[in-house]
């Protein structure tokens, strides 16, 4: 489990639940097996990309464990990420226009969040050298990846004929769960960004508590956005009701986060309440869909 975790393919299967969860929601039926690969494999390269970008930089300071550990398996990392590449360049000119151009897009924010490319006072700087705008950016690249992708492929006057509604809400509902999902991620490098961030992270600037309500506020936020696109459909309470208990689990584990939280807390229980939501709420409508008949493309 140990390797699954540090070689993110945990996080990448993270993403391609989230992906699972809108085609459920959908009920369009499973998008395309070349946007789950690309999906899956983008994840994987993205976040390997930065984490072998920063096992140097943090070699200057404490390192943590999953920085010796991409250290120590710098070659295998390094091997996969270009296995990736190559995957994910296949799958590219398999999906349709306007999901190509919607992956160019989020590539583009992916080299400017890692790489210095942006002009400062400081001189050249990452996009996540913003500190307070990394969990905004990560949210919405994650929220965009997993809901409008896949909706991509769906005609929008279709959608509006079949669901009275455009799924918009959906998408908003989960850049804002994902902003709120990605905002404690901070607070375990505190001591670190206070040492070599250009502007100050979340939790340097404001304090775990209140760092934490803001995190809470999102995930409000993006409950009361997708129960305004649950109301549009014809959807039954039980879905609802299945996206309450994840937003349980949600606040409750992202309650449990503290500055002496382990990197296991980070990399597997956060990331996993992405596959648990899937769970839950895909897999509870699922279910209730199967057993009224009111889902047919499963």
């Amino acid at each position: 489990m140990k390797f699954i975790v540090n070689s993110n393919i945990w996080i990448s299967f993270g993403a391609i639940a989230l992906l699972f969860a809108t085609d459920v929601l959908a009920n369009e039926g499973i998008s395309s097996l070349n946007l789950y690969s690309i999906v899956f494999f983008s994840t994987l390269l993205t976040y390997n990309w930065q984490r072998m970008l920063s096992v140097k930089k943090r070699q200057q300071h404490a390192i943590s464990q999953l920085s010796q550990w991409v250290g120590h398996n710098f070659f295998s990392v390094t091997l996969a990420s270009v296995v990736a590449l190559a995957i994910c360049t296949y799958n590219f000119f398999q999906l349709a226009e306007k999901q190509q151009a919607a992956l160019i897009t989020l590539g583009l924010v992916s080299v400017i969040y890692a790489l210095p490319l942006l002009p400062s006072p400081r001189g050249f700087i990452r996009l996540r050298d913003f500190g307070f705008a990394k969990p905004v950016v990560l949210g919405i690249t994650w929220g965009i990846t997993t809901t409008l992708l896949p909706l991509l492929a769906i005609p929008r006057d279709y959608q509006v004929a079949l669901y009275g509604c455009n799924n918009d809400w959906l998408i908003v509902a989960r850049c804002l769960t994902m902003i709120g999902i990605c905002i404690p991620f901070d607070i375990k490098d505190m001591n670190f960004d206070r040492a070599t961030m250009a502007y100050p992270t979340l939790p340097v600037k404001l304090g775990i508590k209140r760092t934490l309500a803001l995190s809470y506020l999102f995930l409000l936020a993006g409950f009361v956005a997708i129960t305004l696109w649950w109301a549009q459909t014809d959807w039954a309470w039980p879905v609802l009701l299945g996206i309450i208990i994840s937003l349980g689990f949600e606040i409750g584990l992202i309650y449990r986060t503290k500055e002496t939280s382990n990197e296991w807390h980070y990399a597997f229980k956060l990331d996993g309440l992405l596959i648990l939501h899937t769970i839950i709420v895909a897999g509870g409508a699922l279910l209730w869909g199967w057993c009224n008949g009111s889902i047919n493309n499963f």
